[in-house]
């Protein structure tokens, strides 16, 4: 610890704030834009061009998301913009794990009642102890890769739920292998052609592919046709327009219906006896940072859909994992297990509709009524049973990096205050 020395935040940083309002958020905005939710916002201006630590200088609960950025941004007027003073060698990476070991301790020094907030005077006078700058980069070094790591998971995790989309939007909006069919009919080819044309249209390959398939993996290729076999042949008209022979017209609310959740009464940092993950929309990929009593909330399980239905990004979903959710978020209860894959990924397809539909002024709220009324065209048992098992299949995926970022995240936060203490030299 000799070449550790003691300062005040305020003598080696600088605390500035952005000044803009949260709602002037934008979807899609060249720029992020930082406030103090969880869920890191977006806008089409900037006011800065610099590497900071971003964080939120007020919260109801005083849990205050901390964020690390390095290029053009922008930040809400709440919102800590905390630089390096220019005579300082600090390594900001260094001070984003830092501040995450004393937030527990700053947001206890918090002021206000009903909204807490960290004040400037709080951050300037809070003191702690910095190794040589050698040292900060090493530490940076093991606890950074240890976050690139999630962050890999998480955007694989990403990929495999949008190639889960992209085949429920050819299957079931553009209906592209019942097209296949009815179109390879109509030119007068066969019905084992037709079948060939839908097997084409599912799997991307070509005919003689498929006819090499069914020699090089014959178990493969009996997949593909029984999936291509599951697919009528033609269309009917329905109030939704033509949709495939057979299939079932209803509205959302017949297969689904919303169970919201509580708020908990208390919220702990630390996983202990009885305590459940509190699931939030920055936790839905899985890396939980609050803990609350199980009693009287509203439980999640895996393979159970959660929507955000409350404040910015309402509408967005996710497919649960153990725990409990506030009240900002709800669960599908389904009518009946077998709809789990397809109205999850319906509710994905419908994202966009939602979130340019809310209700409330100052805070947008789902408009669960616009939901219930959508329209559904619900394709047979067989299809269902398919998309079932690719989407498990897929979310089997997801799970293990999901439990492998836990694991990582528990590693990393065990590391943590061992590495910035000088507990554990280096």
């Amino acid at each position: 610890m000799s070449e550790w020395k003691k300062y005040k935040l305020g003598e080696i940083f600088d605390f500035t704030t952005g000044k803009l309002d949260s709602n002037q958020a934008i979807e899609k905005g060249k720029y992020p834009f930082f406030t103090c939710s969880p869920t890191t916002l977006s806008i089409d201006s900037y006011a800065f061009d610099t590497e900071a630590v971003l964080l939120a200088g007020n919260n109801a609960n005083a849990i205050y998301p901390i964020k690390y950025y390095s290029g053009k941004f922008n930040a809400y007027q709440r919102t800590y913009v905390i630089t390096p003073k220019k005579d300082k060698e600090i390594d900001l990476k260094w001070f984003y794990f830092k501040l995450h070991e004393i937030i527990n301790n700053l947001s206890k020094q918090s002021s206000g009642t009903a909204t807490k907030f960290l004040t400037k005077k709080i951050l300037s006078h809070y003191e702690i102890n910095i190794p040589d700058i050698n040292i900060q980069k090493k530490i940076t070094n093991i606890l950074w890769n240890l976050d690139n790591k999630i962050q890999l998971n998480i955007e694989t995790n990403q990929t495999l739920e949008a190639i889960a989309q992209a085949i429920f939007k050819h299957w079931f909006i553009d209906f592209a292998p019942v097209h296949a069919k009815a179109e390879a009919l109509a030119e007068g080819k066969t019905v084992e052609q037709a079948e060939l044309a839908a097997m084409a249209s599912i799997s991307g390959k070509t005919g003689q592919q498929i006819i090499e398939l069914a020699q090089t993996n014959p178990q493969a290729y009996q997949q593909l046709q029984q999936t291509a076999a599951a697919f009528p042949s033609e269309f009917e008209k329905s109030e939704l327009g033509l949709v495939p022979k057979g299939w079932e017209i209803s509205t959302f609310k017949d297969y689904a219906t919303f169970v919201k959740g509580k708020k908990p009464k208390n919220i702990y940092l630390k996983q202990e006896g009885e305590l459940l993950p509190h699931i939030l929309v920055s936790s839905l990929n899985g890396e939980y940072k609050e803990f609350a009593n199980p009693e009287n909330m509203t439980l999640v399980s895996s393979h159970e859909t959660i929507m955000l239905m409350d404040g910015s990004g309402s509408g967005k979903i996710s497919i649960g994992h153990d725990g409990i959710i506030g009240s900002t978020l709800a669960k599908l209860k389904l009518n009946d297990k077998k709809y789990w894959a397809f109205i999850y990924l319906f509710l994905s397809s419908k994202t966009d509709d939602i979130q340019n539909n809310t209700t409330g002024a100052a805070i947008p709220h789902t408009d669960k009524n616009r939901v219930y009324g959508y329209p559904i065209s619900m394709p047979n048992d067989k299809l269902l049973n398919l998309i079932n098992k690719l989407l498990d299949g897929i979310f089997s995926k997801i799970q293990v990096h999901t439990n492998e970022n836990q694991t990582l995240a528990k590693t990393r936060d065990t590391l943590l205050p061992k590495l910035l203490s000088g507990e554990i030299e280096l």
